[in-house]
């Protein structure tokens, strides 16, 4: 049986620029239509006013629920727990198995808010803490990191491909065709002709920085 079986819960269906906000009385009936928050400053401010009343009416703080969704679930999430706010996380998989419950299957983000303030009110499902966020902010920015090693290693075998074409002999000059000096070379003089044409001071200078 879920703890929150008695308490006001919010479920929230987020997307990238505004969500969906469903709000369940602690009786476990709507007290209001679905809403919608903007991803801006002036629609928090708006959230935490319809939740302000929510509290004053029902005489509680409320529990929400979300769905992960990459990262654009973070900064909501983020906001709800600066304002001390008790926020978990639902793993896709458990929402996605409670959408298959309903035979009629309709999908919008007014109902799938509401189904989500469901699970978080009546059943026993697993959920993410602050501390469990935190590790996932982190392995994005790991993930993040590789694809950038992933993007360079490309444009460095692009740069390689074009000096054989243009440049040929060039890559042996340098131990790093990609390092800074050698860059900064390419950028002012990107063939052999130009080379040749330049002032060896000039050359000189660039080598030295």
């Amino acid at each position: 049986m879920s703890k929150h079986l008695n308490s006001l819960v919010i479920g929230i269906d987020v997307a990238s620029e505004f969500s969906f906000a469903a709000v369940l009385a602690p009786d476990g009936s709507k007290y209001r239509k679905p809403f919608k928050i903007f991803h801006t400053a002036e629609g928090f401010k708006y959230f935490i006013e319809q939740i302000k009343k929510a509290e004053e009416e029902f005489s509680t703080k409320p529990v929400f629920f979300m769905e992960s969704t990459g990262v654009y679930h973070l900064t909501l999430f983020h906001f709800l727990k600066d304002n001390n706010f008790e926020t978990f996380v639902i793993n896709p998989l458990v929402t996605n198995c409670n959408k298959n419950k309903d035979i009629r299957k309709v999908k919008n983000d007014r109902n799938d808010a509401l189904s989500i303030a469901s699970l978080g009110k009546f059943e026993d499902i697993k959920v993410s803490s602050d501390s469990d966020i935190k590790i996932l902010t982190l392995k994005l920015l790991v993930r993040d990191y590789y694809k950038l090693i992933d993007t360079r290693s490309v444009f460095k075998k692009k740069l390689s491909s074009s000096l054989c074409i243009t440049f040929n002999g060039y890559q042996n000059v340098f131990s790093n065709t990609c390092g800074l000096v050698s860059i900064n070379i390419l950028k002012k003089y990107p063939n052999p002709q130009a080379v040749i044409s330049a002032p060896k001071q000039d050359i000189i200078d660039i080598l030295l920085t």
